[in-house]
């Protein structure tokens, strides 16, 4: 996709699964209000083939089973043949106490299938491989396990240690020394690379360097590997395909999938691209393989977030609001699309709402629209009851086939029926197009008890069903009225017919014995026109008959009415406090003085329709306006944070403190809080750097440091002042609670950066944590940043001495291997 953001640039948006094109394209091109072209092919040029490995030595070396050819079909052949490879090495026993479900196989049998597997590939001839491994940890343990493995040339690797030895000159001496670099070198001169964000910076740049001009044969690299780095190869290789998400372990998505198993086939150099999923404990199930690979891609969600540091940059900037800069955003594109529409729409509503004319009647004029008001309070709390009746579980297990129920629609009033089955009549259901996710939707297939000719008039004409009951209700009061129950005052009769759960008014507490297959079979025969004026089964007259009596002496004590708080136990608040509700504001619909006027129905439908209008103005008056917005509930509550905290007034200009955060690019709130209470202004340069380290470490966890006396009173004022604003966020109604907020500072590397500053070599440094050097790394790096915005803060208040130890503090932690320069620029 090609998105022009200026006159003269162009941006071309590249990717293996793009969902939702249409509308990421008109997004684009609604918000930077430049022209968009898509242009895609579904052909991959190097096309791929998908294999599973059941080897684990060398005599199995050879069991690569083909499950997804070139075309994308899945080959159940290949599937059963790895099935059957690994029953057939299963022992007895596995087969007799082995776990259930899939096992993740043996890790101390790991070396012998990644040997088998490299043996196997340097055989076909299919080297240089990606070895995907979902785990930093992982990445390290699989290439020491095949560490011993030589895989280059003397000529390559010769290659390999002039351009590693050449690529580290810029480091000190020390530095060339450390742990990791000594470790990476003996697998490179091997042809084995390792690349994840725990690897120094430099190292993954001579991993990368290496493996594009062909000098690495396996590369063990994580997920991060995949994105926004070509470099393509002959092969990948899934170490596995559950991954951890921050949360739990889960199967890979369709999208990560196909992002990393698309590094395989070099365009020019391979008529195929190789991908290989390892079956180290059981066979993955096919639904899980056919999702994972055939499946859909994730949907794009935006990442649009609201930061105090956009709000305050768009109040003091004032040209664009918050508001507009979130109706550009992704997350509010589906809202904003048919705002033109909209406002069409909009604008010939107000129109008509103009020529809306007042009912002319001294009677219904006193209350009318207060009866409306209250007659439509009582008809959504009386849908909303339904709603909450039908979808409970107590309520499903009662609507059983043989259940007496009181049905009321367009065609019956409080009619006494039995349930025949659950569900329609298929493909002779006269109900097309409802919502299995809506429980007063949900379809019942019942005998009604009815009069003779209303059932020959129906068999006569199968169209005359009717499904809207507010249609058919002639009094406004009608549908809420208790009465009688029907009774057919001629012959009586009966009829099989379809209804909905919003049809049924009563539940009954009875259940009659009925032959329920020989009616609905009946039933379904004189469906068809030459059986149509047959005569009901005996089974349907009996049964008709049954309901009959039992309408003419139906009480409370033969067949009593269900409760729904008293007899169903539905007794949860929302529900209980909706049907008092209800029931205390019913009988006031009788009290009305508009009710006495000849032509109520008349008027009250003219009110209904004058009504709709106006809600329907007010409804597209609401979409269109900023309190729509998804988010605008969250910039509510961080304006009022904001205020509680003196960074705005009232009128919403940015207060002293204000101009402080701006400058502020991330935790702006906490460490102007820092910087306002003087806990920096009196600390040595190297321990405020090390307590600035707390907001840019993202590892959760980490070995806990041991911090001197006056860093350990710092963290804890720190702390303090955390709690201090998240207590004021949540007073405010932000979903983050206190300790949630505190636990985003992470404090694991204020000793290391301590050191760091101090002198100490990164060597020495790395005793200290458990932390990985490439995370140290970007830590220190984020953390510079940082210190540049404090520094700038510290100009806005005025305190030059700040300015100076801020400046004085990045100078210390600017050195050696953390600040080495690149090697794609160097």
């Amino acid at each position: 996709m090609l998105a022009s953001t200026t006159d003269h640039l162009v941006v071309p948006v590249y990717g293996t699964e793009m969902p939702l094109l249409d509308s990421t394209k008109q997004c684009f091109r609604k918000t930077k209000q430049k022209e968009v072209y898509v242009v895609q092919t579904k052909m991959r040029p190097v096309p791929l083939e998908h294999y599973l490995y059941t080897g684990n030595s060398n005599k199995t070396s050879n069991e690569l089973f083909c499950i997804l050819d070139q075309k994308g079909n899945f080959l159940l052949s290949g599937y059963r043949a790895a099935l059957n490879a690994k029953k057939e090495r299963a022992s007895k026993v596995d087969e007799s106490y082995g776990p259930k479900g899939v096992r993740q196989g043996n890790p101390q049998a790991d070396k012998s299938v990644w040997l088998s597997l490299l043996s196997m590939l340097q055989k076909k001839d299919q080297l240089p491989v990606v070895a995907f491994t979902l785990s930093k940890k992982k990445c390290d343990q699989n290439a020491e396990k095949v560490s011993s493995v030589e895989l280059v040339t003397s000529t390559e690797r010769s290659h390999i240690i002039s351009f590693f030895n050449k690529s580290l000159r810029q480091l000190k001496g020390s530095d060339r020394q450390l742990p990791q670099v000594l470790w990476l070198e003996e697998l490179l001169k091997n042809g084995i690379g390792v690349h994840h964000s725990g690897i120094l910076p430099i190292l993954k740049e001579i991993v990368e360097m290496l493996f594009s001009r062909g000098l690495l044969k396996i590369l063990f690299a994580t997920e991060t590997f995949a994105m926004g780095v070509n470099m393509p190869a002959r092969t990948v290789v899934f170490d596995s395909t559950r991954k951890f998400d921050g949360n739990n372990f889960r199967d890979l998505h369709s999208s990560e999938y196909i992002q990393m198993a698309g590094r395989a086939g070099r365009r020019g150099l391979d008529n195929t691209g190789m991908v290989i999923l390892l079956c180290k404990g059981d066979v993955p199930e096919t639904s899980d393989l056919n999702k994972m690979m055939l499946g859909t891609p994730t949907k794009l969600t935006s990442q649009f977030r609201l930061t105090y540091y956009m709000i305050l940059n768009l109040l003091r900037v004032k040209q664009l609001t918050v508001q507009d800069m979130m109706k550009r955003s992704f997350s509010e594109y589906y809202l904003q699309k048919d705002a033109p529409e909209n406002e069409k729409k909009l604008e010939e509503l107000r129109i008509k709402c103009k020529q809306l004319k007042d009912i002319d009647c001294p009677v219904c004029s006193i209350d009318l629209k207060a009866y409306y008001l209250a007659w439509t309070e009582c008809y959504q709390l009386q849908k909303q009851i339904k709603n909450i009746l039908f979808s409970s579980m107590q309520c499903q297990k009662l609507l059983v086939p043989g259940r007496l129920l009181l049905v009321t629609n367009a065609n019956h009033k409080r009619s006494l029926s039995v349930i025949l089955q659950i569900g329609g009549l298929g493909n002779l259901s006269s109900f097309k197009g409802l919502s299995s996710k809506n429980p007063l939707e949900k379809l019942y297939t019942v005998l009604i008890s009815c009069e003779k000719n209303y059932e020959e008039m129906k068999m006569s004409d199968i169209s005359t069903t009717k499904v809207s009951q507010e249609e058919e209700v002639k009094h406004p009061n009608e549908m809420f009225l208790q009465n009688d129950l029907f009774i057919p005052k001629g012959q009586c009769g009966q009829i099989v017919e379809e209804i909905i759960a919003a049809d049924i008014c009563e539940i009954v507490n009875k259940v009659i014995k009925v032959d329920l297959e020989k009616i609905l079979e009946n039933h379904k025969k004189r469906l068809i026109p030459r059986f149509r004026s047959d005569p009901p089964s005996q089974s349907t007259v009996i049964a008709g008959q049954q309901l009959f009596n039992l309408a003419k002496d139906f009480n409370d004590k033969v067949c009593p009415v269900m409760h729904p708080i008293h007899d169903l136990c539905l007794n949860e608040i929302k529900f209980v406090e909706k049907h008092k509700k209800f029931e205390r504001i019913l009988p006031s619909l009788h009290c009305f003085n508009c009710l006495d006027c000849p032509n109520i129905i008349k008027h009250f439908s003219l009110m209904q329709s004058n009504m709709q209008v106006k809600e329907d103005v007010a409804m597209l008056e609401f979409r269109l306006s900023d309190e729509n917005l998804n988010l605008m509930q969250e910039y509510n509550q961080r304006i009022e944070v904001l205020k509680t905290l003196n960074y705005i007034d009232k009128e919403m200009n940015l207060q002293h403190k204000g101009r402080v955060a701006f400058e502020i690019s991330t935790h702006e709130v906490m460490i102007t809080e820092l910087l306002i209470n003087n806990v920096l202004t009196d600390l040595h340069p190297s321990e405020i750097v090390a307590v600035l380290s707390c907001f840019v470490f993202e590892q959760k966890k980490s070995s806990p440091p041991t911090l001197t006396d006056n860093l350990q009173k710092v963290v804890n004022t720190v702390k303090q002042i955390a709690k201090t604003v998240a207590v004021c966020q949540k007073k405010q109604g932000l979903n983050v609670t206190v300790e949630e907020f505190i636990e985003e500072l992470h404090f694991g590397l204020v000793e290391v950066v301590y050191e760091w500053a101090r002198g100490m070599s990164f060597k020495d440094i790395m005793n200290l944590t458990d932390v990985s050097e490439g995370n140290i790394v970007r830590c220190i790096q984020r953390l510079d940043e940082t210190c540049r915005d404090v520094r700038k803060a510290a100009h806005v208040i005025g305190v030059q001495a700040l300015c100076d130890k801020m400046e004085e503090g990045m100078s210390l932690i600017r050195r050696d291997v953390v600040f080495a320069a690149s090697l794609y620029t160097s």
